[in-house]
C-alpha cells in the first residue's frame, strides 16, 4: 500500500466522521525484501545417498525483521 494512500482515506474517514485528522490513527508502512536461496549438497545427489538442503536468507532492506519463520515442504 502506498503511503500517499493511507493519508488520503484517513483524511475521507475524518471528514466522514466529523472528527479532524489527529484524532485518526496513523499507519506505517515498510518495504521488506527478503531473499531466499537453496542449496543441496552433494550436487548431483545419487540415489540412496544422503543429502543436505540448506536455505540462506538475507534482508536487503533496511527495516529489521524479527520473528521471521521460513518452511520447506519436501
Amino acid at each position: 500500500m502506498v503511503a500517499g494512500v493511507v493519508l488520503a482515506v484517513a483524511v475521507g474517514l475524518a471528514a466522514m466522521l466529523g472528527v479532524s485528522l489527529v484524532d485518526v490513527a496513523s499507519a506505517q508502512s515498510y518495504e521488506y525484501d527478503l531473499a531466499i536461496e537453496q542449496t543441496d549438497e552433494p550436487d548431483p545427489v545419487v540415489a540412496g545417498e544422503n543429502v543436505t538442503y540448506t536455505l540462506t536468507v538475507t534482508n536487503r532492506s533496511t527495516t529489521a525483521f524479527g520473528s521471521v519463520e521460513i518452511t520447506d515442504d519436501l
